[in-house]
């Protein structure tokens, strides 16, 4: 918003300072269409740099230093305040500020300490950087099975590719089982031999179908909100939030109970858990007949495309060259675009369905 024109309208070269978090927040206009590009924070900050002035630019990653240190986000703005205090640009004593955050009396301690760690990030910003690598854990790696690594070993020696690869499929055995990570990683495979044949050293369409086909097999169903919810980091992570004598809830909205008119999310506490180990137990029966959740039209829609996809990548193979893999990349990651849940996933279903047969047909034309 600074960086739109109507925000630069506000600034003066020469006499306005910039304090600001280069964190990457979609607006509302990206959220509602996906299409629309991120621009790059070295973009904006150029663009808010010609007309601000050139000794006051004070950037920092607010929202990666926050997380890392809190558990999320939401103190990021007061780490910018105290980014904006320590550099003289905020006219207002520390302790008044301080103050003013014990007064509102909302997560007063977490509010505090960031307002200080952004004073502390002008000072020392090395001892800030070292402080979020020392708060955030690793992630663990990716674990598979003989048999699925071996069928890894055959798409790529690119160990960042493969890396990739590894940890969705990975994914996809705790979302269903080893056999839907083999078939994902069969047709992988079977792209990764194409695009060699055809551009040899090139992996481009070999990632688009790797990230996209694991982005419709693995929908976010009940099932896999139950897993989520279950994990041990994020369990783990909620509780140092909720600290002593805090009360961890689920909020939810479940298409069925929406179905049936209910439209406001329903809170569940931890008593609600074995009910979600039993809906992970049970997710060997997703898209059955037995499965009480397939009949919704979004899970209808969640379960085709899977198929649709794959058969529209068959006819990339077909007709690839050297000189087209950029474009069917481009085509392979249409994907990206289902977002959302329930009638705006449907919706944009259909515009991606839309775009892709328009797509594939200019493709096997040209």
């Amino acid at each position: 918003v600074a960086a739109s024109e109507k925000g630069l309208l506000t600034a003066m070269a020469g006499h306005t300072a910039v304090v600001g978090s280069s964190s990457s927040v979609p607006t509302g206009a990206m959220v509602t269409h996906p299409a629309t590009p991120m621009p790059s924070p070295d973009e904006l900050a150029a663009r808010i740099a010609h007309s601000t002035r050139a000794d006051a630019q004070h950037w920092a990653d607010a929202a990666a230093i926050t997380t890392a240190v809190f558990g999320d986000s939401v103190t990021a703005n007061f780490f910018v305040v105290g980014v904006a205090t320590q550099t003289g640009l905020l006219p207002i004593a520390p302790a008044l500020i301080e103050e003013a955050i014990r007064l509102n009396g909302t997560a007063v301690t977490a509010n505090t300490t960031a307002y200080r760690l952004g004073r502390h990030h002008v000072v020392d910003p090395v001892a800030v950087h070292e402080l979020t690598q020392a708060r955030r854990p690793p992630a663990p790696p990716a674990v598979l099975g003989s048999r699925l690594e071996q069928q890894l070993r055959s798409i790529t020696t690119d160990d960042t590719m493969r890396d990739l690869v590894r940890l969705l499929a990975s994914d996809l055995v705790g979302y269903q089982n080893e056999r839907t990570a083999q078939r994902y990683l069969a047709f992988v495979a079977n792209v990764a031999a194409r695009e060699s044949e055809v551009a040899p050293g090139s992996s481009l369409l070999t990632a688009a179908v790797a990230r996209n086909l694991h982005k419709l097999v693995a929908y976010k169903d009940e099932y896999e909100v139950a897993r989520l919810l279950l994990d041990p980091v994020a369990r783990n992570e909620a509780e140092q939030m909720a600290a002593e004598g805090g009360r961890i809830a689920y909020q939810l909205h479940p298409p069925l109970l929406r179905s049936l008119g209910v439209h406001h999310k329903i809170s569940l506490g931890p008593w609600a858990d074995p009910v979600l180990h039993a809906l992970v137990r049970a997710r060997g029966v997703r898209g059955t007949i037995v499965d009480p959740f397939r009949w919704t039209a979004v899970r209808r829609g969640e379960r085709a495309l899977p198929r649709e996809y794959r058969e529209a990548i068959d006819r990339l193979l077909r007709g690839l060259r050297a000189d087209r893999v950029v474009e069917a990349a481009r085509i392979a990651s249409l994907p990206d675009q289902v977002r959302g849940y329930e009638a705006l996933k449907l919706h944009r279903m259909g515009a991606y369905r839309a775009e892709l047969r328009v797509t594939l047909r200019s493709f096997a034309n040209s």
